[in-house]
């Protein structure tokens, strides 16, 4: 079995341009769903100022029964399709995931074999959770270490399908030791920007730093949200992980 690499990059652009569509057609169906405004502007400006009307809460669709009922029934349509087209990004996204690990184990190895992994790996999921010591007081090359440890356990692409996650303790916005040892990951196919929360927060430990990570291999992760500390000195990240079907 020969397989073109080339061929296979393409794909994946063609995958990724796709995904880039779909993310933005979520974000803008969720756009849609605006609340009536509050206040609506009448008249042009000209001898009489424009006057501004309260709205209130009315129903967009009439005070009949019939309105109401028509409230309820697009309030259901509209998150059932909100749901669908997430699930379907989510969908695309592992499948340009899945390329990513076919071509890293087609690139190391002859086809056949990298066929073999992929079909044996093709549902399972290996999860890593970790909390490492922190990059200061001296501890800066432990945390190295302990990074590296993880790296190997993480293990090749041959590996399949990964999520690794947890407090790593160092900032990769910063020039320090254990953030470029993060970089390690990328190397076997991981994507560790994959858990940072586009909120306006920050990062999530106590201090706002992205310290906390979602690195997932093989595999589509949501966009990571941001799970409120109750006791903790951190707050939480929640992704969906979705498997290829291939």
């Amino acid at each position: 079995m020969k397989v073109e690499i080339g061929e296979l990059q393409r794909l994946l652009s063609e995958v990724r341009r796709a995904q880039s569509s779909l993310d933005h057609g979520v974000q803008l169906f969720g756009g849609g769903r605006t609340a009536m405004p509050r206040r609506i502007s009448v008249g042009n400006g000209g001898p009489f100022p424009v006057a501004e009307i309260p709205v209130g809460n009315r129903n967009p669709f009439g005070n009949t029964a019939a309105g109401k009922t028509l409230v309820s029934t697009h309030a259901s349509t509209y998150g059932s399709g909100e749901q669908a087209l997430g699930a379907f990004a989510r969908t695309v996204d592992a499948d340009g995931e899945r390329l990513e690990l076919a071509i890293l184990l087609y690139r190391t190895m002859d086809a056949d074999n990298a066929e073999n992994l992929l079909a044996q790996n093709r549902n399972g999921l290996r999860v890593l959770s970790t909390h490492l010591t922190v990059d200061s007081d001296g501890h800066e090359q432990d945390q190295v270490g302990q990074i590296n440890t993880l790296i190997d356990l993480a293990g090749g692409p041959d590996q399949g399908n990964t999520l690794v996650n947890g407090d790593f303790n160092t900032n990769r916005d910063r020039d320090y030791p254990g953030a470029h040892a993060i970089d390690g990951f990328t190397a076997q196919g991981f994507d560790p920007d994959a858990g940072r929360i586009a909120d306006g927060q920050g990062g999530t430990s106590a201090s706002n730093l992205p310290i906390d990570y979602v690195m997932p291999r093989g595999v589509a992760t949501s966009d990571a949200e941001r799970w409120d500390r109750d006791f903790s000195d951190h707050d939480g990240q929640r992704a969906d992980v979705t498997l290829p079907a291939w």
